[in-house]
């Protein structure tokens, strides 16, 4: 950020999926597992089994 005495930096927590400054991911309303489209987890935590034709 620019101010009068030069450019200065802040550490802000911002969630990285839509850089909203009022939550983390882990509350992101975008926020969806990829392999089974619920919330609340990651597709490497998720436990969701598929049928093996989908």
């Amino acid at each position: 950020m620019e101010t009068a005495e030069g450019p200065q930096y802040f550490r802000v927590k911002t969630c990285w999926l839509c850089m909203s400054l009022d939550h983390l991911v882990k509350d992101c309303p975008d926020f969806r597992c990829y392999k089974c489209e619920q919330r609340g987890h990651f597709a490497k935590d998720c436990n969701v089994v598929k049928c093996p034709d989908c």
